[in-house]
């Protein structure tokens, strides 16, 4: 039994003492070859569970799936956008339509008003239109009370200008003598004070 164990004893430290040498690309290569026997049988479990025979066909199967998808998204985003045009054209209808009727309406005021200047007015109703309480004939009224000049049936005073002024003419009459000439000039001027 002693006997024994000194060969068990000896073999073992001769297996020890006994060194493996692998290059280091041999060693890759015998990793990466019990790695690839994994993967392969992954991939193949996979692709048993789902029913389909090679990655090919796997790929073949998505792409198909995803053209469907896109002709059917492509479908129904035209139809989206054909619908958002006519309802874009619609509310443009619309305000077209209201903007129509506001100008009627501010026309129609002016005609029975007599007023001329109908850009004012439109710009003025739609300053007051906004407000609470907002009346048509009030409002015309107190057109009337502080923009009489607005209507027709008013009467406007020409504006006063200088006694020694020609009118229409920007200058003095002290720079229109300095300008004149000869004394036909002179004489007409001193015929204009009189």
């Amino acid at each position: 039994m002693a006997d024994e164990q000194k060969t068990d004893t000896v073999e073992q430290t001769q297996n020890v003492d006994a060194k493996v040498t692998l290059s280091q690309s041999d060693l890759d290569n015998l990793i990466n070859a019990k790695y690839a026997k994994g993967a392969e049988k992954a991939t193949k479990g996979l692709l048993e569970s789902l029913g389909v025979d090679s990655v090919d066909s796997l790929k073949n199967a998505l792409l198909k799936q995803k053209e469907l998808e896109d002709s059917s998204k492509t479908e129904l985003q035209k139809a989206l956008e054909v619908a958002k045009a006519k309802e874009d054209e619609l509310i443009n209808a619309k305000k077209e339509l209201e903007n129509m009727k506001q100008k009627s309406l501010i026309t129609n005021l002016a005609l029975q008003n007599n007023i001329k200047d109908i850009e004012y007015l439109e710009y003025e109703y739609s300053k007051q239109s906004s407000k609470d309480g907002f009346e048509i004939d009030s409002f015309i009224n107190s057109l009337k009370d502080s923009k009489p000049y607005l209507f027709g049936d008013v009467k406007q005073t020409p504006p006063k200008t200088d006694a020694t002024t020609k009118q229409g003419d920007p200058l003095s009459f002290q720079e229109r003598v300095k300008l004149a000439k000869t004394q036909k000039e002179l004489d007409a001027l001193y015929d204009e004070l009189k």
